[in-house]
């Protein structure tokens, strides 16, 4: 049993390649093969059919059910079925390799295995992650874990620390060359990967051990000294280069709107935005919504959302925007509420009381922070710098800096009329 699972990127996770692979290897003589592929997509439940297999005491002989488990939303245009049937790996009695795309996530009570990821993954024979990109590839590192044999690229970062280390099929981890070379030669090169690992004879348990032994030299003991060393050559980079910087940065400047005079005679009448003063009594507000804290307050969101409900979704949940445009009757009207005045108050000392709690101990310090550089950054919905799970972990990655009290700050792009818009076509496939 081969394993692969990822985000539904047909491309970028090597979904492609892995199945032109399986087309190739089930041309060829040798042990059968089922290759599962746990690729979530947007899909109504089980096949009426596969339950009805599942939940036959028996075997069931009959016609084969097809590619996916599951009732896919738009199964004339998923790529891996459309991959599969112009391969012809149409799971027909008798062939060499079966596809079976898993289109749910993995879970105790889905219905098919009922058994958490870990376990499905500790029964594969072996899990394979062609990515044409990762920036390291969690995945393949998690099979060897388990103590499955996997493959990775030299596209992953994990691929490259591999290479890197002298680590090779022997050890249980096979890096696949993508780089530089066209689909057609990493085709053939994953198809000999993947025959060598169907017809491995080599002792299950000393390989298991291998696989073991490769993961456990990835545990943060060992790789916590390499990112420490990094961290300070980069600050000793940093400041070498601000001794060479002399001259002071130019002062900001900031031009008003200049407005055409009337020509006809008339009034010349133009919009003119003017904040709202917040009542005294709710002022605790505009602390709030000056704080990115308020997105994990347990009670802030509410708040804001119970001000004005039409402005806040308006708004896309931005706080200060909202008290920007409501009406100020409104505003003297929550600040009469002795409820909601108890609950702004509330909200504003825990903000006050996370704020006043001490800086984690360690190196890293207010005036010798740590800079963490990332394209996006996956704040709030309100601030749209990011795009997909980079910018939601590297989002994460901030809060979970200020819960510990770590100094941080985060250095990206600001993209002024927000990072991208993205869609899903038929359930599965991403468009920016």
């Amino acid at each position: 049993m081969l394993l692969s699972g990822s985000r539904y990127e047909f491309r970028n996770k090597g979904l492609d390649v892995l199945l032109d692979a399986a087309a190739a290897l089930a041309e060829a003589e040798g042990r059968r093969v089922v290759l599962f592929l746990l690729v979530p997509a947007g899909n109504s439940g089980l096949e009426r059919d596969v339950s009805a297999r599942l939940a036959a005491a028996k075997r069931v002989d009959g016609p084969p059910l097809g590619i996916a488990l599951h009732d896919l939303f738009d199964p004339g245009d998923d790529p891996i079925a459309a991959r599969c049937l112009a391969l012809g790996l149409d799971n027909a009695h008798g062939a060499r390799v079966r596809v079976i795309h898993w289109a749910d996530y993995v879970s105790p009570g889905d219905g098919v295995l009922d058994l958490r990821y870990e376990a499905v993954l500790r029964g594969a024979d072996a899990t394979c992650f062609p990515s044409f990109y990762e920036a390291w590839g969690y995945t393949p590192q998690e099979s060897l874990a388990l103590g499955v044999p996997t493959v990775t690229t030299d596209l992953a970062g994990f691929g490259r620390w591999v290479l890197a280390h002298g680590f090779g099929e022997d050890d249980g981890v096979s890096v696949l060359r993508r780089e530089g070379r066209g689909d057609d030669e990493i085709v053939t090169a994953l198809t000999a990967i993947l025959a060598r690992l169907v017809a491995n004879g080599a002792d299950d348990d000393l390989l298991a051990a291998s696989c073991r032994t490769v993961a456990a030299a990835t545990y943060w003991p060992q790789l916590l000294g390499a990112h420490e060393t990094a961290h300070a050559a980069a600050l000793a980079a940093a400041r070498e280069r601000a001794r060479e910087v002399s001259c002071a940065p130019p002062p900001a400047c900031f031009r008003l709107p200049v407005h055409d005079a009337a020509t006809n005679g008339r009034p010349h009448v133009f919009a003119l935005d003017v904040p709202t003063v917040v009542p005294e009594a709710i002022a605790g507000l505009q602390e709030l919504a000056q704080n990115w804290y308020w997105t994990w307050d347990a009670d802030a969101p509410a708040l804001f959302r119970d001000v004005a409900r039409d402005i806040w979704e308006e708004e896309r949940h931005a706080p200060l925007r909202l008290l920007r445009r409501v009406r100020y009757e409104r505003l003297e009207e929550c600040a009469a509420d002795e409820a909601f005045v108890a609950r702004v108050t509330a909200a504003r000392d825990r903000l006050r009381a996370y704020l006043a709690q001490p800086a984690a101990e360690g190196a890293c310090t207010a005036e010798n922070p740590v800079a963490y550089v990332c394209a996006e950054f996956g704040i709030h919905e309100s601030f749209p710098i990011y795009s997909g799970g980079l910018g939601v972990l590297a989002g994460d990655h901030l809060r979970a800096a200020s819960d510990l009290g770590v100094p941080l700050v985060a250095v990206g792009l600001l993209y002024r009329a927000g990072y991208m818009r993205q869609v899903l076509r038929g359930g599965t496939q991403q468009e920016a």
